[in-house]
């Protein structure tokens, strides 16, 4: 675990020296902030970019690392009939093998870090507290997502990267990425109905489409299996068969995906009459997130819960913006050590309790596994 507190410390403690050397940046409103500057930004990831695109056994790894050793190389491998998921994912696995190089590191490195900088940019784009954004990308285990179920993070992550095309309504090159992506992970679909719902202004009318998740839940047992029809030619199906036999997201991580929501309605007055587009964009992803949780509760995580990626990355976002939104400078501080203290806490319970996650790279010579 040792591997996983220095890099919630290095992100904190990196990120954090940023705010002494800012950037001045306009927002969308047309105000000028603080912001973090590229070299401390590149400098905060390069952590999490440098031991995950060096592991070599962790959770799903192996199962990516044995794909990539009986991929085929070679122009004709592109052609072949390929009867798995995702050709995407296989053409990307074929070109770097053929093209770049054989070696299963410098693959999985590549990975982390395409992942690790679309994560990074909007962070650096729009976050008025980088260190903050930074430090809940790794506290919220979101950061183990470039360590299991990578295939569905890179269309995640570079849909977050996408969040200009959203704001400026580019909707034919946007929905052109996401179809180009979900040949990656099919669910990357998810995100063309998202980018017309999005689009709306976010109100505290909000309780009906939260009480239609929790209904949806209730009668989830016979809702579900009517999917099937729909999931008959794709990657799922037969999965409605079994998704229930898994458990989905926790309460408890519902409750922590609801914080910034909470918040929200609590500012209500302060963030009403702010035109600010990106804030409205993340208010209503999380609202999606937490709707998307509260169904993944009451049925399987892998076909539902994992859903979840698309949106709740725009909450590392989402934090800083409505944190400056307490005028009161003691009141602000005090929410923001409050916040690393308990999701500091929440990653203590995620990672060690709960998970136990190991870390393993034969090219560090590092072999944990408590």
């Amino acid at each position: 675990m040792l591997i996983y507190w220095i890099i919630l410390c290095w992100v904190l403690l990196v990120g954090g020296l940023g705010r002494l050397y800012p950037r001045t940046a306009l927002n969308d409103n047309k105000l000028y902030e603080k912001r973090c500057n590229i070299f401390f930004a590149i400098l905060t990831f390069s952590i999490i970019i440098f031991f995950v695109g060096l592991r070599s056994g962790v959770l799903d790894t192996s199962a990516y690392i044995n794909g990539f050793r009986n991929t085929t190389t070679g122009i004709s491998a592109l052609n072949q009939d390929y009867e798995g998921k995702d050709i995407g994912f296989y053409y990307l696995n074929v070109i770097f093998k053929t093209f770049i190089s054989s070696d299963f590191h410098a693959f999985l490195f590549m990975i982390a870090l395409v992942c690790g900088i679309a994560t990074m940019l909007p962070l650096y784009k729009y976050s008025p507290m980088f260190e903050l954004s930074s430090f809940l990308f790794v506290s919220t285990a979101n950061f183990t997502w470039m360590l299991n179920g990578i295939r569905q993070f890179i269309p995640a992550s570079i849909l977050f990267c996408c969040i200009p095309l959203i704001v400026n309504k580019n909707r034919y090159l946007f929905i052109c990425i996401v179809i180009l992506l979900s040949t990656i992970h099919f669910s990357a679909i998810i995100m063309i109905p998202v980018y017309f719902l999005v689009q709306r202004k976010f109100t505290k009318n909000i309780i009906p489409l939260i009480l239609f998740f929790g209904l949806f839940s209730l009668f989830s047992g016979k809702l579900i299996p009517m999917l099937e029809p729909l999931l008959e030619n794709t990657q799922y199906a037969g999965y409605t068969d079994y998704v229930f036999e898994y458990s989905g997201s926790s309460i408890f991580r519902v409750l922590v995906a609801s914080v910034p929501i909470l918040i929200a309605v609590i500012k209500w007055e302060e963030i009403k009459n702010m035109d600010s587009k990106i804030l409205n964009i993340c208010l209503n992803m999380s609202v999606i997130n937490i709707g998307i949780m509260i169904v993944s509760s009451a049925v399987g995580g892998i076909l539902i819960g994992r859903l979840s990626i698309y949106f709740e990355l725009y909450n590392l976002i989402l934090y800083p913006m409505l944190f400056i939104q307490f005028t009161n400078k003691k009141e602000r501080r005090l929410i923001y050590y409050l916040c690393i203290v308990f999701y500091t806490l929440y990653f203590y319970y995620q990672i060690v309790v709960v998970w136990k996650l190991p870390y393993v790279s034969d090219i560090l010579n590092l072999y944990i596994y408590n």
